[in-house]
């Protein structure tokens, strides 16, 4: 029986220790080493529901799981191996069967305490126990009005235990106020979590020259503002000296009575800096004072000396405005009268102008309305003319218009050419008709009347070729019905008669 119950406690032993390294190798790869301890069963007193202890163990383990900081020994595993060991829960209390437990679980720190009920209150103390020497390293206390509150006040239990055992890392890059740490979410850092920034100075030796301490040399705080995975993102506060935070220095978590006595000293510190900014705006002012009161006289000595000259400049320049304004009237009156006399003739010369091209518009709409009638009634005698040569000039005007078609493409294409090299000439050109314009103008009737008649002598003589053609079309007729008249006579003659 023995030998079975050795077996079992053996095997058990060995999954505790499985389970052990299996957390330990997972930590160790992410480059982080968890705190390991084991939370025994509470002890309770007072007016409490039963097993309440063994609820506040519970919920002690899994806020501290939940932090990322802690390694803890599974309940079911510890509550097998109490049984093993024939330890009761009232005697895990004891400070060497606490330490001589933790020892069996291989872990370094044992949580327990008690949970007691007075005065309509009910208090949780929790001790945390240094396996190695089985001394408290650190105790704790909250207290809550009734059961429904334990689960908050276990977790500022946690809490408490997690700031018993700081985090350390080292800042690795830093950027105006921002800066980057090593620790991250798989270390246990959450946003706002407040850490201290040091750095180590020279060790403290005791008289033997045994190095008992070092010196810490704090530079700052941060706070943090954002958590990854493996690194964190803080905002500097309470820098010490200006950018003495950055890649050399050290990190740690504050613990609760750093953190108080860094506010305290941070109040203290805010409060001598608004006297002094006090002090120096007084005195700014003060000297503010005496200068504005400096400035002030000067400025009155300075506005008497200019008004008196001031005064001097307006006489002055009275008198040269009046003389001014007496030249710029007698020149507005010369200039006025000289524009009135400008303006008379120019509308005498344009209403000159007008009635001339107005005449001559006339006269040249009834010349052209003359000449539309007159070729109307030649049009009409020509019309029959010209119907007797259209089919004979039909197949002239198809070559004519295959030729045209072909110099239509060539001209196309020259067109083109003249036409890029018309815009640069009409460019230049523009400047030089703008100078001859006004000579064409005069020009342009007198090359009209003789254009007129020009066209009119062109009219007359198209009109004699067109006589003379009808003629000669009537005399090729007349010939033609002739030699048709004599060749039917001649056939009328050579048919013999049957």
């Amino acid at each position: 029986m023995a030998t079975g119950k050795t077996i079992k406690h053996i095997l058990l032993t060995v999954m505790i220790l499985l389970v052990a390294l299996v957390v330990s190798n997972e930590t160790q790869a992410a480059g982080f080493s968890k705190q390991k301890l084991a939370v025994l069963e509470f002890e309770q007193s007072g007016n409490l529901p039963k097993d309440i202890g063994k609820m506040v163990a519970e919920w002690l383990t899994t806020s501290l799981v939940e932090t990322g900081r802690f390694d803890t020994i599974e309940r079911s595993l510890l509550t097998k191996l109490i049984e093993e060991q024939k330890m009761s829960s009232s005697g895990l209390v004891d400070h060497s069967s606490a330490a001589q437990l933790g020892k069996m679980y291989g872990v370094k720190t044992v949580v327990t305490g008690t949970v007691m009920s007075f005065d309509n209150k009910i208090e949780i103390n929790a001790r945390i126990i240094s396996v190695e020497t089985g001394s408290i390293l650190a105790t704790e206390k909250v207290i809550g009005g009734s059961v429904s509150d334990l689960r908050s006040k276990v977790d500022e239990i946690a809490d408490m235990i997690n700031q018993a055992f700081p985090l350390y890392g080292y800042i690795v890059r830093r950027q105006g106020k921002t800066v980057t740490i090593d620790l991250g979410r798989i270390h246990g850092v959450k946003v706002g979590m407040k850490m201290l920034v040091y750095i180590k100075g020279e060790p403290i030796r005791s008289k033997t020259g045994e190095v008992i301490d070092e010196e810490i040399i704090e530079k700052g705080q941060i706070v943090i503002k954002e958590v990854k995975e493996k690194a964190s993102i803080g905002e500097v506060t309470n820098e010490k000296e200006y950018n003495c935070v950055n890649e050399l220095c050290q990190i740690r978590g504050l613990k609760k009575d750093e953190d108080e006595r860094l506010e305290t000293e941070n109040r203290i510190q805010e409060q001598e800096e608004q006297k002094r900014r006090a002090e120096a705006l007084k005195q700014a002012e003060i000297d503010r004072r005496l200068a504005e009161e400096a400035r002030k006289k000067k400025e009155e000595e300075l506005r008497a000396r200019a008004a008196e000259e001031e005064l001097h400049r307006k006489e002055a320049a009275i008198r040269a405005a009046e003389e001014e304004s007496a030249r710029k009237a007698a020149e507005e009156a010369q200039r006025q009268k000289e524009l009135e006399e400008t303006k008379k003739a120019a509308l005498e010369e344009a209403r000159r102008k007008r009635d001339a091209e107005l005449l001559k518009r006339k006269k040249t709409e009834e010349e052209l309305r003359k000449a539309r009638e007159e070729k109307e009634r030649k049009e009409l005698d020509d019309a029959i003319t010209e119907r007797r040569r259209a089919l004979a000039k039909e197949r002239e005007e198809r070559e004519a218009k295959e030729r045209q078609d072909a110099e239509r493409a060539a001209a196309a294409e020259r067109a083109d050419k003249d036409r890029a090299a018309a815009a640069q000439r009409a460019e230049k050109d523009r400047a030089a008709a703008a100078e001859k314009a006004e000579k064409e103008r005069v020009a342009a009737a007198e090359k009209t009347a003789r254009e007129r008649r020009k066209s009119d002598d062109d009219w007359r003589e198209r009109l004699r070729k067109a006589k003379e053609r009808k003629a000669e079309d009537e005399r090729k007729a007349a010939e033609e019905e002739k030699a048709k008249n004599k060749e039917n006579n001649n056939m009328n003659v050579i048919v013999p008669s049957f």
